[in-house]
C-alpha cells in the first residue's frame, strides 16, 4: 500500500523516497484523495508550504460538500501544517479546529491529537505561548495513556519548543530527551526537527 510504505519513509526522513511511493500510485484510486493530501504535506516538510497548500486545497475541493469526518481531519490538517509554516498563524487555528473537530467526530484519534498540536503551534505564532503551552501537556497526557509513540514524540516536540521559548533548561532538556528516544525507535524526521530546535540554542 502506497500510503503506508510512504508514511515509514517520510518517519525515516527519507521524504524523496516517500514522495516516490505516492507518485506511483494511481491518483484516480480509490486512495486518490489520501495521496494528494501525503503529496501536500511532503511538499511542505520539503519547504514548499505554497504548492503544498494549493495541492491539499485542489484535493480538498474535490470531496462532497459534506465530506467524510476523516477526510475533513487530514485535510484540515495539511492545511493547517502548510498555513503555519508560510507564517499563516491566524487562519491555522480555525482550520486546525475544524480538524479537531473532525476527528473526534471520526473517531480517529491520531487525527484529533495532530491538529491540536497544530493549533497549539499557531496559538505560539500569535503570542499565546503560555495557552499553547497547557493544551500540549494535555494532548501529551492522552497520548502517553495510550502509548502511541510517534503522537507522543510529535507532541512532546511541540512542548519542547514552547518551553525553550518559556524555560530555556526545561525546554532543552525535553527536546534533548525526544531527539535520543526518537532516533533510537526510528523516527529519524522528529529526531531531525527536535535537533534543528536545539541548534540556536546548543
Amino acid at each position: 500500500m502506497p500510503i503506508y510504505e510512504a508514511q515509514m519513509l517520510r518517519e525515516e526522513d527519507r521524504l524523496d523516497d516517500a514522495r516516490a511511493a505516492l507518485e506511483r500510485a494511481h491518483l484516480d484510486s480509490v486512495f486518490g484523495f489520501d495521496v494528494r493530501q501525503r503529496l501536500a504535506g511532503l511538499d511542505c516538510d520539503q519547504g514548499q508550504p505554497e504548492e503544498g497548500l494549493g495541492r491539499s486545497r485542489s484535493a480538498r475541493a474535490q470531496l462532497p460538500a459534506k465530506p467524510r469526518p476523516l477526510q475533513e481531519a487530514v485535510a484540515s490538517a495539511i492545511e493547517a501544517g502548510c498555513l503555519l509554516a508560510r507564517g499563516d498563524f491566524a487562519e491555522a487555528v480555525p482550520v486546525s479546529e475544524r480538524g479537531i473537530a473532525a476527528g473526534d467526530e471520526s473517531g480517529v484519534f491520531k487525527w484529533k491529537v495532530l491538529n491540536g498540536v497544530l493549533k497549539a503551534s499557531a496559538q505560539v505564532g500569535l503570542g499565546q505561548t503560555s495557552l499553547a503551552r497547557r493544551s500540549l501537556e494535555g494532548l501529551l497526557r492522552d497520548v502517553s495513556a495510550k502509548h502511541f509513540v510517534q503522537l507522543e514524540l510529535e507532541t512532546a516536540l511541540t512542548l519542547g519548543e514552547v518551553e525553550l521559548k518559556l524555560a530555556r533548561a526545561a525546554g532543552r532538556a525535553r527536546l534533548e530527551r525526544v531527539e535520543r528516544d526518537a532516533r533510537a525507535r526510528g523516527f529519524l524526521r522528529i529526531a531531525r526537527l527536535a535537533h534543528s530546535a536545539l541548534a540556536p540554542v546548543g
